[in-house]
């Protein structure tokens, strides 16, 4: 597979993670991170707690925290959530 942009597919086990890592031969706005990992999750309590213990660093997706875990996450220090684009998320 070719393609151009900020990152390289340097692994994927399907059902489980994709490994990207930065192109250094990308011609524009050099990439933000070295590596980046996503992760499947399935389950959603796992996912949160995953996101909790600082084992990931952000969930994505429909469904990724479910409408009775959002209370628990948005009281959970150094954690931000959006929705839509719009929320309290702080870096």
């Amino acid at each position: 597979m070719r393609a151009t942009g900020p990152y390289r597919l340097d692994h994927v086990s399907p059902g489980e993670e994709i490994q990207l890592s930065s192109f250094s031969g990308y011609w524009g706005t050099k990439p933000t991170y070295k590596r980046v990992v996503f992760r499947t999750i399935s389950d959603a309590r796992t996912r949160v707690m995953a996101l909790m213990a600082g084992e990931v660093d952000a969930v994505a997706d429909v469904g990724a925290i479910l409408p009775e875990q959002a209370e628990e996450v948005r009281r959970y220090p150094g954690i931000g959530t959006m929705i839509n684009g719009r929320g309290d998320f702080q870096a």
